[in-house]
């Protein structure tokens, strides 16, 4: 029996599939904050809420961080205060705060 060679597919959080079945990237999907303002990479944030389900923790509540990837539903948010910390969170529980591009 020959190995089976994988299939190359697209990766979970690269691409959404819209209502008529084809694949867009993510980047098109916009996430919102808990104020309705979109997020962008880049992005200077504030955790507002917490939900320690899913990964909003009281620790990092009202500290600042900088956004630096993001899938489907959620945001990765490198906090600056007390240590260097990578967090996923979903952009609900964060505030968009003043951006140099006036947003």
């Amino acid at each position: 029996m020959e190995p089976r060679t994988p299939r190359p597919r697209s990766a979970p959080e690269n691409f959404r599939r819209s209502a008529g079945g084809a694949s867009r990237p993510v980047s098109d999907c916009p996430l919102q904050d808990a104020e309705g303002r979109t997020l962008s990479l880049g992005d200077r944030v504030e955790q507002v809420s917490v939900d320690e389900d899913h990964g909003a923790l009281r620790a990092w509540l009202h500290h600042y961080g900088k956004i630096i990837g993001r899938d489907r539903n959620r945001v990765y948010v490198v906090f600056e205060q007390r240590w260097q910390h990578l967090v996923t969170i979903p952009p609900q529980h964060l505030r968009l705060l003043n951006t140099p591009d006036g947003r």
